[in-house]
């Protein structure tokens, strides 16, 4: 099995400040939703959970070992971090069946693009992520778009993009993805000419 244990303490429901003492102790707290329905309120360490998500990925299976009950495997459903910090303010979890296909959206991203600067490219996504469909353990954190194989005019369909083994998606194979094209700057003389024009109306 695919997974990767999480120690989560659980915990009764409480508001702002108490949740805030928490975070001050170095925990997340969060929540995770059964597949009965029903929601258990628990908390995780910071720093743990930080170390396993760069290590395995948002869409990795976490088994979470919730104080002394049977474990439960589940997937991130969302993180709330406060913008522009490392600060996060609460995680929730959905529990997930090992042996029962889900859906879920997975990001694309674009590796190598060094070589469209090289290149004095650039490229528009049109689709930031897919919904696909497998088995928890078969999701993958990102699909990988290899910026070496792109051209100057090209536009990429989802069909032309390899799934991962045992994934499946309903999009539309039509449906693009991304365009490339040449990087446009202004021509030297014109910049001169706006940043002269700046600098007249400054004296102004």
């Amino acid at each position: 099995m695919n997974y990767t244990s999480l120690k989560t303490i659980s915990r009764e429901p409480m508001g702002t400040r108490a949740n805030n003492r928490l975070r001050k102790e170095g925990l997340v707290p969060g929540s995770v939703t059964r597949l009965d329905k029903t929601s258990t309120a628990l908390s995780v360490k910071k720093n743990e959970l930080i170390s396993l998500i760069n290590k395995y990925g948002k869409a990795a299976v976490f088994k979470l070992v919730i104080d002394t009950k049977k474990p439960i495997y589940a997937m991130i459903r969302e993180i709330e971090i406060y913008p522009h910090t490392d600060n996060y303010l609460n995680i929730s979890f959905f529990e997930v069946s090992l042996k029962e296909e889900i859906k879920t959206n997975v990001d694309f991203r674009l590796i190598n693009e060094e070589t469209l600067i090289f290149a004095k490219l650039s490229v528009t996504l049109y689709q930031k992520s897919i919904r696909v469909s497998g088995l928890p353990n078969n999701i993958p954190d990102c699909i990988e778009i290899d910026a070496q194989k792109l051209k100057n005019g090209d536009n990429m369909y989802l069909k032309d993009i390899e799934l991962p083994k045992d994934l499946t998606t309903d999009v539309d194979p039509d449906t693009m993805i991304l365009a490339v094209s040449a990087f446009k700057s202004a021509p030297a003389e014109v910049e001169s000419e706006e940043i002269q024009e700046i600098v007249e109306e400054s004296k102004e």
